[in-house]
């Protein structure tokens, strides 16, 4: 871990698509549960599958294929080039 990283965060969880199999309002109560850690300075590392929840919780996009880092972006600039793309 960089000295930045230990700086910003005091703690770290590290989730795997905790959401995506949850009805509507557990799903709710997950996410807010996320939002809430990170508001608390927790760095959340997780997997998501929908650009909504990406959008609503994360400060950085990391997009890997095959195992290996091909893009890192903020929610907004991976929602702009998913709409361009989609044009």
């Amino acid at each position: 871990m960089s000295d930045e990283f230990d700086s910003r965060y005091s703690a770290m969880c590290r989730l795997n698509s905790l959401a995506s199999a949850l009805d509507p309002e557990n799903r709710e109560r997950a996410l807010a549960l996320i939002a809430s850690l990170t508001h608390r300075g927790v760095a959340v590392v997780s997997i998501f599958h929908d650009l909504e929840a990406i959008q609503r919780l994360a400060s950085r996009v990391l997009v890997l294929e095959k195992g290996r880092l091909v893009a890192e972006r903020s929610p907004d600039e991976l929602d702009s080039r998913l709409a361009s793309a989609a044009r």
